[in-house]
């Protein structure tokens, strides 16, 4: 499972996306679960984040009598692993310094957290996945929900024309298929302007699909 991390101070229990070791959970429904081959399987739901890494957050605890602490905390997104709970913190660093005879104390931790709140994530790609392979229709998207693409596969490989789109749902690249042998991919500029075509296997554009 890929890893997603990012910072957040609250969340919504009803939109709350729960990572678990072997699925994704979401409002009580499973995604993403894999065989005990390790093989990808079923209904599959991939997951970005808005913002791809880890926050810091800062605050200062409290000052006074010559004492002075500080706290920064990464907060880290993925599975739990055995004996942890949500929120949970390691200690990462620690020091103390005497700056005209008050003292300075920082330290850092790695927080972990296995909920994220609806307004941190969104949906990237939905299908299937048998025997590891994508088959059937998938849709593609980008973080606003705009569709990017739409392709349907066969043992993990288009069987159909597609189009990449730009954001604004304009055509980025369109790959037409010849015959079972060759496709054609056609690159257009933002005014839709053609800039180049190619002929190859639909293989060679695997980087497409």
């Amino acid at each position: 499972m890929t890893l997603l991390t990012i910072g957040i101070n609250c969340y919504s229990q009803n939109d709350t996306l729960y990572l678990e070791q072997e699925y994704v959970e979401l409002n009580g429904e499973r995604f993403n679960k894999s065989a005990l081959s390790g093989d990808k399987t079923g209904e599959w739901v991939e997951y970005g984040m808005h913002v791809n890494s880890i926050i810091d957050f800062e605050e200062w605890l409290g000052s006074g009598d010559g004492f002075h602490t500080r706290e920064n905390v990464k907060f880290e997104y993925r599975p739990l692993k055995k004996g942890e709970y949500f929120g949970i913190r390691y200690l990462i660093s620690e020091k103390s310094d005497t700056i005209n005879g008050d003292v300075y104390y920082h330290c850092s931790y790695l927080e972990i957290r296995n909920k994220i709140p609806s307004e941190l994530y969104y949906i990237k790609a939905k299908g299937s996945y048998v025997s590891n392979q994508k088959e059937g229709e998938w849709k593609f998207y980008y973080p606003s929900g705009n569709i990017l693409k739409n392709i349907t596969y066969k043992n993990g490989v288009p069987v159909d024309n597609f189009n990449i789109y730009r954001k604004n749902g304009n055509v980025m690249i369109e790959i037409i298929k010849i015959n079972n042998a060759a496709w054609t991919v056609t690159k257009y500029n933002k005014d839709g302007l053609k800039l180049e075509t190619a002929i190859k296997k639909i293989e060679q554009f695997d980087i497409l699909y």
